[in-house]
């Protein structure tokens, strides 16, 4: 998660998702919640694209985070930068 300082137009980094052993390597283009919210996908510029679950006792805990934990990584089907993302209705 990025955050944009106004005054100097610099964007910061305040919150990553996962573990730097199961985050993405790369740029991260598209993220989708599914209907539920509780499920986010992302994809990359590493060609990737992981599967993340709410942990909801955590995000009721009011610690100020939101943490996710990582389910899978689907990789080996793209040569190229994946660009979007989207869950599917059926």
């Amino acid at each position: 998660v990025w955050w944009s300082d106004d005054a100097d137009g610099d964007w910061s980094c305040v919150q990553t998702l996962g573990e730097s052993s199961n985050g993405h390597s790369s740029t991260v283009w598209s993220l989708a919640f599914n209907a539920k919210g509780d499920k986010l996908v992302t994809c990359s510029d590493d060609l990737t694209m992981k599967i993340w679950e709410a942990d909801i006792i955590r995000m009721q805990s009011g610690d100020g985070y939101a943490p996710w934990n990582h389910l899978c990584t689907l990789s080996g089907y793209h040569d190229r930068t994946i660009f979007s993302v989207h869950w599917s209705r059926y």
